[in-house]
């Protein structure tokens, strides 16, 4: 049977947590929840789950709006998750074709998405639905809570000042 898809529930965090964890994002019930319970009444927000008849989910897709002052808004497909069993079967692709929907229907012409680069069978599924490798780049984040951190300086540092002050 042909999985239906529909938006995500509250009700759903449990098994938008485990196809997570198969995904390699590991994360708490609790924490899906909580971040469902943001996500879900922004109107700048889709998440929309796969599930069997009677079943349990069999994927996911979440799709934002991405605003920048750098150029004109754009879709962001943010996570596309399918348990492997229902990998092959076109499920990926109709997840897809669903978040770019969701993308027309805010009136934005662009989506993009990130893989990371050891996924080569993502980048090759991308590629047969259309999408184009744009760039390469590296990642950079900081974490602004607990521990040992940079103290601001009174300049704005150059890209190769490691200084502590």
């Amino acid at each position: 049977m042909v999985p239906q898809l529909r938006a995500a529930t509250l009700e759903d965090a449990p098994d938008l947590r485990r196809l997570a964890d198969e995904l390699g994002y590991p994360v708490t019930e609790d924490e899906m929840r909580s971040r469902l319970g943001e996500l879900l009444p922004r109107g700048e927000h889709g998440l929309f789950v796969a599930q069997d008849a009677g079943g349990p989910l069999v994927g996911w897709v979440h799709v934002h709006i991405r605003r920048s002052a750098l150029r004109a808004p754009e879709a962001l497909l943010a996570a596309l998750v399918v348990t492997s069993s229902h990998r092959g079967s076109g499920l990926g692709r109709e997840l897809v074709l669903r978040a770019e929907e969701w993308t027309r229907q805010q009136g934005l012409s662009r989506i993009r998405l990130r893989s990371r680069q050891e996924r080569t069978e993502a980048h090759r599924f991308y590629r047969r639905l259309g999408y184009l490798e744009e760039k390469r780049q590296v990642v950079f984040h900081r974490s602004l809570g607990g521990g040992e951190e940079l103290k601001p300086s009174a300049g704005i540092p150059g890209p190769n000042s490691h200084q502590r002050d």
